[in-house]
């Protein structure tokens, strides 16, 4: 713009005494239109097509679960309030389910429903804007997978289920069950993990190469409960790994490292 408007100026100079006043002043109006459009653009007046489009890009939130042997691999599911969201549900097994959010359990009430996906298949779907607070979800099909559903400012945007952006991997403990039977990690980055240990028998993550492995990426010590406790993971390579608790090894699941 800058180097057109150079251009223009001159062009009126050189030939503004051979032209009458109404060349003049249409040749000057072409001459400063560049000027004035740039000006408006910047004033935010005009908002160009691609630009609208990164800006939705970047608000859209994905919330991810998956289901496998009768069970979804999340019991607490934290989505964002008050903002239309993408829900990903990765059905590992042949049998159909879905995930229906009510407004609490038994509830006639229903936030968001879709009909059953057979899979094995990952099934997207948008779901409109929920208010900030605590509601219940299950599948239909099996109302036995269930878990509760936490509407909060700022969440979303991969699955996790707390401390989006900011290197942070949650799980919890209950009933001699972890929340997830898959963990999602970053790979070769230092995080942090969070233990919700919600009872008063001890518990522990331990990260190890592959299920009975000697192999240790990660241990420390049981935390007797209730308690949280947050440990510092050293950087994991890009990988699948296995975790549990050592102190209940029926308490497992698959470690993704991506």
């Amino acid at each position: 713009m800058g180097a057109f408007n150079i251009l223009a100026a001159c062009t009126f100079v050189a030939f503004s005494r051979r032209l009458d006043r109404i060349q003049t002043l249409l040749l000057a109006g072409v001459a400063l239109f560049p000027l004035l459009l740039g000006g408006i653009a910047a004033a935010g007046v005009i908002h160009f097509p691609g630009e609208e489009h990164g800006k939705e890009a970047a608000s859209e939130a994905t919330v991810e679960i998956a289901a496998q042997a009768l069970v979804f691999d999340k019991k607490d599911l934290t989505i964002p309030a008050d903002t239309e969201f993408k829900l990903v549900m990765d059905n590992k097994e042949a049998v159909p389910h879905n995930v229906a959010i009510l407004k609490s359990q038994g509830s006639s009430e229903v936030l968001f429903r879709e009909a059953p996906v057979p899979g094995p298949r990952k099934q997207t779907w948008t779901v409109k804007p929920i208010p900030a607070g605590e509601y219940f979800f299950q599948c239909d099909v099996h109302p036995n997978m269930n878990g509760k559903v936490t509407a909060a400012e700022g969440a979303g945007g991969g699955g996790e289920a707390k401390g989006e952006g900011s290197g942070e991997v949650a799980i919890a403990a209950q009933a001699l069950a972890f929340d997830k039977k898959d963990l999602a990690i970053p790979a070769d980055k230092e995080f942090k993990l969070a233990m919700d240990n919600k009872e008063p028998v001890p518990h522990n993550v331990a990260i190890l190469k592959s299920q009975g492995s000697p192999e240790v990426l990660f241990r420390e010590a049981p935390v007797p409960g209730p308690k949280k406790q947050t440990w510092t993971v050293k950087p994991i390579p890009a990988g699948e790994y296995y975790f549990q608790c050592d102190v209940h090894p029926n308490m497992n699941g698959k470690v993704t490292a991506s």
